[in-house]
């Protein structure tokens, strides 16, 4: 799964089966560009360079009625994953994406 950042238009959620990886795709890696562009999925602010602090409350928002039921606990598997290796923010609201430049 991934988080599609485009130069105009709201960020989407793409490939939502696919709970085996996350990151964001976006034509720049630039904290000053890219933070606006992410609006209300997440942030750039505190993350490591090249990365970004996706909000989980945005991705089930936008997985809501586009997964079956089945794809909760596959998310839960993954945010589990993410702490264990440090991925998430102090109250576990956000999960660190690597940003790819495409």
């Amino acid at each position: 799964m991934f988080v599609r950042v485009t130069d105009d238009g709201d960020p989407t959620l793409e490939e939502l089966e696919d709970c085996t990886r996350f990151h964001v795709e976006a034509s720049t890696a630039d904290p000053a560009v890219l933070g606006p562009r992410l609006g209300a999925a997440g942030t750039v602010e505190g993350a490591a360079p090249d990365h970004a602090w996706i909000e989980v409350s945005w991705v089930r928002a936008q997985a809501a009625s586009r997964v079956p039921g089945s794809w909760i606990e596959d998310f839960e598997k993954m945010l589990g994953y993410a702490a264990s290796k440090g991925w998430m923010d102090a109250d576990g609201g956000a999960i660190s994406a690597h940003v790819e430049v495409r």
